[in-house]
């Protein structure tokens, strides 16, 4: 899949804390613990992978800067849960929106986040790139 080029870019904000929200057992916590470890150290190689998959097969070039981690804070209205994790953000340049996005739901999927926060620099708005429900799956088969 060719992208063109022309983007301005954007920013993806993202937990290194394995969602464990999702497990109620104890074993499903205790794995979602040592799977956030394990992200922690190797967050830099596990966003150069991610980055490069998605640009091979865009055959698009940009370049991108890895973030600090960071104690964030995130509210979930519908739950009412205060969420303290570590947080860093990806800066990727000169990438037009659809390769943003594929990337944003690739590192995703990578980090087992149920959402990431991704800005774009073209339209200046921000959006949350969540897991697909089994709704919208049967929505997007039609």
């Amino acid at each position: 899949m060719k992208i063109p080029i022309g983007g301005k870019g954007g920013m993806i904000l993202l937990s290194t804390d394995v969602n464990a929200t999702v497990a109620n057992r104890l074993g499903a916590r205790v794995a979602a613990n040592l799977r956030t470890f394990w992200q922690r150290q190797r967050k830099d190689r596990l966003v150069d992978r991610t980055i490069l998959e998605q640009l091979a097969k865009a055959g698009v070039g940009v370049g991108w800067s890895i973030g600090a981690t960071l104690l964030g804070r995130y509210y979930d209205p519908e739950k009412q849960v205060l969420y303290v994790e570590r947080s860093f953000w990806v800066e990727i340049l000169d990438a037009p929106y659809p390769l943003l996005k594929s990337i944003a739901e690739e590192l995703r999927r990578n980090f087992r986040q149920q959402e990431v926060i991704l800005k774009s620099y073209d339209t200046g708005e921000a959006e949350h790139v969540r897991e697909p429900t089994d709704h919208s799956r049967v929505e997007s088969d039609r």
